[in-house]
């Protein structure tokens, strides 16, 4: 191709983000990366986790200052929490939930 002109740029992109799964044991794999990802993000939203690898957000999630989450918690589509208030352990959170 750039024998004909044509322009080739490279990119570096994290592993993580391009990488397959081929069977169960690789996709529970790439399911761990995504909740990683996932507990980072909030983190970086200033929310305190109090384990970061047993959250699962399957949504999105706004929170206001000094958030707490508890274990074991599911957010579920969008999530908007205001307040201090934890959610609860094993606490799955509805469509449209604010707290």
């Amino acid at each position: 191709l750039s024998l004909k002109g044509v322009k080739i740029n490279c990119i570096q992109a994290n592993p993580t983000e391009v990488v397959g799964a081929n069977n169960k044991r690789e996709l529970h794999e790439l399911e761990a990366i995504l909740r990683n990802m996932s507990a980072e993000k909030l983190l970086d939203q200033g929310i305190t986790l109090l384990d970061a690898s047993r959250v699962d957000v399957r949504g999105e999630v706004v929170a206001g200052k000094d958030c707490s989450v508890d274990v074991n918690v599911i957010f579920d589509t969008m999530n908007i929490w205001r307040h201090q208030r934890m959610p609860s352990t094993g606490l799955m959170t509805e469509v449209g939930s604010c707290c």
